[in-house]
């Protein structure tokens, strides 16, 4: 039998693990020091967290990663930080002013850490929550730089109309410090992926509504909250779930990583731009023994090197399977993309939407 899942003792301004349905708290599912040196997660470490996942939105897996792969991650990609500023090609999530930049992880195998890229008790969450082998289609980065100021619209990471009824994409997050309100983690809307459609959504855009956001917080019992996250833990988010990236205010630049995770019938167009050299490493993690710790990546091989500096942002996550789409919702609100082709809108593309609302001075999606 396994053991049960273990409950942590929470530093101050932690999340709670709780199974109060009441509670405004994320739920914190803790791997146990065994679970993290043998490589593989308990059925009740995955049961906690899937029954918390389709709760809320959210659930966190403390504990999941060496702190060593995240001290290395962190080191190497602070360093990257002044020349990604000063790079013409860098994508400014809702402009310069916000001060929070796209920044993807090393594309090199050396660097390439399977308790990030295919961590193995995500992998097992993931598996039970969109069937088997999920297939990463988003790798990138978030860094809130220091000393900011300004905070982003609440959105949920989606520009298209969407399923209201099941998870259909996941993103995994690895801080690479601990994240608080200090140093700008993310604020969530627990449970609000259970009562979100594109309807909800400005007008061909990420962003909520205004009188649902007042609603939500008014009436739902759920208002917005920003958790402490220690580092070592993997955040598993819903696309569907409101959101909302907030000023980093301390010194220090707060990165997080984000790999997007869709199912493997899914037929997105989206591949990982990776290095031939990384191929083996990859077919390693999808040809694991235990199925439910497998995962994909659909990949476009380089030969040579990839710089991890100077990836394109993309993030149109919408499914190309045809059949699927037939059954999802139609409402008012077209697609960004719709909308740009309407328009004859060059580069119909998410960074031609970001190119729109910074313009306008407004917060991009994360």
């Amino acid at each position: 039998m396994s053991a049960p899942a273990e409950v942590i003792a929470p530093l101050p301004g932690d999340a709670v693990t709780t199974t109060d349905p009441n509670d405004n708290n994320i739920a914190v599912v803790r791997i146990s020091d065994e679970e993290l040196q043998s490589g593989h997660a308990s059925t009740a470490t995955v049961g906690a967290a899937l029954g918390a996942f389709h709760r809320d939105g959210i659930v966190v897996l403390e504990n999941a990663v060496p702190l060593s792969d995240i001290h290395s991650l962190n080191t190497t990609l602070q360093a990257d930080i002044p020349a990604l500023i000063a790079n013409p090609n860098t994508n400014w999530n809702g402009g310069r002013e916000v001060g929070n930049i796209s920044q993807p992880p090393p594309m090199t195998p050396d660097l390439m850490y399977p308790s990030i890229w295919a961590n193995p008790f995500a992998a097992s969450v993931l598996s039970a929550l969109i069937g088997p082998h999920p297939q990463v289609i988003y790798v990138n980065g978030n860094t809130a730089l220091g000393h900011s100021s300004k905070r982003q619209d609440v959105h949920a990471d989606l520009v298209f109309p969407f399923a209201t009824t099941h998870p259909f994409g996941i993103v995994a997050n690895y801080y690479l410090t601990d994240a608080s309100v200090d140093n700008g983690v993310t604020e969530v809307w627990l449970r609000s992926q259970r009562a979100s459609n594109f309807d909800m959504h400005q007008p061909s855009h990420a962003y909520i509504r205004e009188e649902h956001l007042q609603s939500r917080a008014a009436n739902s019992g759920f208002p917005p909250i920003r958790p402490t996250v220690r580092a070592g833990s993997v955040v598993l988010r819903d696309l569907r779930l409101w959101h909302a990236g907030h000023p980093n205010t301390s010194d220090t630049p707060r990165i997080m990583l984000a790999f997007v995770h869709v199912p493997w019938w899914y037929e997105t167009k989206l591949t990982i731009a990776l290095p031939r050299s990384a191929e083996s490493l990859t077919q390693s993690w999808a040809n694991r023994e235990r199925p439910h710790e497998r995962i994909s990546y659909p990949v476009t091989w380089i030969d040579g090197d990839v710089d991890h500096t100077n990836v394109k942002f993309q993030g149109n996550f919408q499914s190309g399977n045809k059949a699927y789409l037939a059954t999802v919702p139609k409402g008012e609100n077209v697609s960004f993309f719709e909308k740009a082709g309407a328009d004859n809108v060059s580069g119909s593309s998410i960074q031609k939407f970001h190119e729109e609302k910074d313009k306008e001075g407004v917060a991009g999606q994360s």
